[in-house]
């Protein structure tokens, strides 16, 4: 009977002692990105890519994912104009984890024209901004709330850093 009270003693120590350090580790992953919650939900409404007259209805599913470690970001654009119209104009999925050794958020996506780690920042109260570097361009993305349950973003490139063109504007409401 003393042994298995020994053994229940050294599981419940051991338990204790194992289970804070990883409690610790999980909060350090998660609490960044409970910071980004509001983005968390079924948005929906319209956009335009590559030119203005290029319309899309724009639909983002976000979730949480891996117990909240992670956010996941589902982005589908169907063409509402032009000869494409019904058609697939945009596609992306999003991973956003945090990395606590380098206190960054680490951004990975792909879509119909490939994968990508893009910096991620959260420069602001619900303002955002997304950038990565292609072949001969620099290109970001900027998120906003610029009202409760409107998510605004606006994609840009430039070829040098300090001229920037618009490629992609979308303004969704949370549903």
């Amino acid at each position: 009977m003393r042994t298995i009270g020994t053994v229940v003693l050294a599981v419940l120590v051991s338990s204790t002692v194992f289970a804070q350090p990883n409690e610790a580790r999980r909060a350090a992953r998660t609490e960044p990105l409970a910071k980004l919650a509001f983005l968390v939900g079924d948005w929906e409404g319209e956009g335009w890519f590559g030119r203005p007259e290029a319309t899309l209805h724009q639909t983002e599913k976000v979730r949480w994912a891996s117990g909240k470690a992670a956010i996941l970001v589902e982005g589908l654009g169907i063409a509402t104009a032009g000869p494409a119209k019904g058609e697939v104009g945009h596609a992306a999925t999003g991973l956003l984890t945090y990395d606590p050794a380098a206190k960054s958020y680490l951004w990975r996506t792909a879509t119909l024209d490939g994968d990508g780690q893009p910096k991620f920042d959260v420069v602001g109260e619900k303002h955002i901004v997304w950038s990565m570097e292609r072949p001969g361009q620099q290109i970001r993305y900027t998120i906003t709330f610029p009202e409760p349950d409107v998510w605004h973003e606006v994609g840009e490139r430039s070829a040098d850093g300090s001229a920037w063109t618009k490629f992609f504007e979308m303004t969704l409401r949370r549903k």
